[in-house]
């Protein structure tokens, strides 16, 4: 049996009659099913909903819907099939290209024929910080997630920016990551806190806010205290980023502020030199040498972290991430501290970051024990995925 259900036309049906679970149904935007007299609300096993539909709940509170042979709900939108699993969305049989960090500008040329591209994009991980010659470092702050169908022109051009991730002992001074990360005040002692990670974006024209379409935020670097690891880098957004963290001496504003949609993350308040430098795509720097850490880069860039003695090398805050207004069913998410956001989305590679060899893709760095490890660590880079 064949139904079709539609929002504004009603209700058809061929080979049979109700709605039973080996039923094909499909739903218009704007359908809204009720429950019948026993609560139940059903759609068949082999059913797409295309748009956004309503099934209404009864006594019972049991919803049947669109499921493929291994349970998973099933959508349809601009000629993408989706699999919904949990939060996570994946197109069905489509071409599957994979970007990571290179340092440098990547491209997609739209092949012909093609009319829309669903893009998945992670911004870089915050390095973690060091102890130097404190206590303890802190952790950088994972990506943010951004995703959505991207209407484009055969035969166009996009440019891809996938950033690094944030770095332990930058020594770039104020001079921003690939990505817009944000390193550190100065080069005369980074030993301790960790530079910001780069965003992650598709661009169509110039690498800038104007010719933005997707961008997923990069996280904030971890710092440092003479107390415990709490000074961590705040995570990517997501609408906002994570403000960096600083609990200790009464210090919480000199935790770098996130990007947000409309401005940069502020600088952390600190004593001595202060940081700087977060804007348009572009995380602050942290102040006092390296005594705060970076910002991560994003629609607007993170704040980098203060510095006050005696526990306080605060987190940098994550950059913003953005969703363009031609892109259809897009959605942001914000990490939470380490952790990227959608962490658990099968495309999200859980390999280490081959680019640099530190962690795994989108995750903030972990905390620097030893000098040793100065060159060897730091965040996870910035992570894309696109279907045709």
């Amino acid at each position: 049996m064949s139904i079709t259900i539609d929002g504004q036309n009603g209700i058809s049906a061929s080979g049979g009659s109700g709605l039973v679970s080996n039923s094909t149904t499909t739903l218009i935007a704007g359908s809204n099913i009720q429950p019948n007299s026993i609560g139940q609300a059903q759609i068949g096993n082999l059913s797409v909903i295309t748009g956004t539909s309503t099934l209404g709940l009864g006594n019972s509170g049991n919803v049947y819907l669109a499921l493929d042979n291994t349970g998973n709900v099933l959508t349809s939108y601009a000629g993408f099939t989706f699999i919904s699993q949990s939060q996570t969305v994946t197109p069905a049989g489509r071409t599957r290209l994979v970007y990571i960090p290179t340092g440098a500008n990547q491209s997609l040329v739209v092949p012909a024929g093609v009319q829309y591209i669903y893009a998945k994009l992670w911004g870089a991980g915050g390095g973690g910080g060091s102890s130097g010659g404190w206590t303890t470092g802190s952790r950088g702050g994972g990506g943010g997630h951004s995703r959505g169908i991207i209407p484009v022109v055969p035969g166009e051009t996009l440019t891809l920016v996938v950033g690094v991730a944030g770095q332990t002992n930058y020594s770039g001074g104020t001079t921003n990551l690939y990505g817009g990360g944000g390193g550190m005040y100065n080069n005369t002692d980074n030993r301790y806190a960790g530079s910001g990670g780069g965003y992650c974006g598709i661009f169509r024209g110039s690498v800038s806010q104007a010719g933005a379409l997707l961008i997923a935020g990069g996280g904030g670097g971890g710092g440092c205290s003479r107390f415990l690891d709490g000074n961590w880098g705040g995570a990517g957004g997501g609408a906002s980023g994570q403000t960096g963290n600083s609990p200790y001496d009464g210090r919480a504003s000199s935790g770098g502020g996130p990007g947000t949609q409309t401005a940069a993350g502020a600088t952390g308040v600190t004593q001595g030199n202060a940081g700087g430098g977060s804007g348009a795509l572009a995380g602050g720097y942290g102040s006092s040498n390296a005594y705060g850490g970076g910002g991560g880069g994003g629609y607007w860039g993170g704040g980098g972290g203060g510095y006050y003695e005696s526990n306080t090398m605060a987190g940098g805050g994550g950059g913003s991430g953005f969703i363009g207004p031609t892109v259809i069913q897009g959605a942001t998410f914000t990490g939470e501290q380490q952790i990227p956001a959608m962490y658990e989305d099968p495309d999200l590679a859980k390999t280490i970051d081959t680019y640099n060899a530190w962690s795994k893709y989108a995750w903030g760095g972990d905390i620097v024990i030893s000098t040793s490890q100065y060159t060897s660590t730091g965040g996870g880079g910035a992570y894309c995925v696109i279907y045709y």
